[in-house]
């Protein structure tokens, strides 16, 4: 097995990807990876981790679960869901904003929306390095 199928996209996953929603492409989001770089920053500053990486056992050992829930939702629509396209709320375009994306992530009536950001930005093969790239040098020099 090549180790470099495993090789993560860094300015993907800091930037995000446009991941379709919808199937014919009409709504889609643009997802940064769980656990990038300004999350934890972000994450670690709103539980009050100061000086190192906040993992995901300091996350669990957090006394209060509703402080980590409410944190670990507000770091991803500040981090993690960077915009959208499409999405409609009564026949009025919902226009993305990071105010936005945080009231709907901390709605608990939108827990599938949120549950569908953590999907996508939890999604490694979203985030890889293209294998097509070297696969079309190496089809070249045969």
């Amino acid at each position: 097995m090549d180790i470099k199928q495993f090789r993560t996209d860094l300015d993907k996953a800091k930037k995000g990807v446009w991941v379709d929603v919808d199937p014919d492409g009409s709504v889609r989001v643009r997802v940064a990876r769980l656990g990038n770089p300004a999350y934890q920053a972000c994450l670690a500053e709103l539980m009050g981790v100061t000086g190192r990486r906040i993992s995901g056992s300091t996350i669990r050992r957090t006394q209060d679960p509703e402080l980590r829930t409410r944190a670990m939702k507000k770091a991803m629509a500040r981090h993690v869901l960077l915009d959208w396209e499409g999405f409609t709320s009564d026949g009025e375009v919902i226009p993305y904003s990071q105010q936005k994306a945080e009231e709907l992530l901390e709605d608990p009536a939108y827990q599938d929306f949120y549950e569908l950001i953590l999907q996508f930005a939890s999604d490694e093969a979203l985030f890889r390095e293209e294998a097509e790239e070297e696969d079309a040098g190496n089809l070249s020099s045969a």
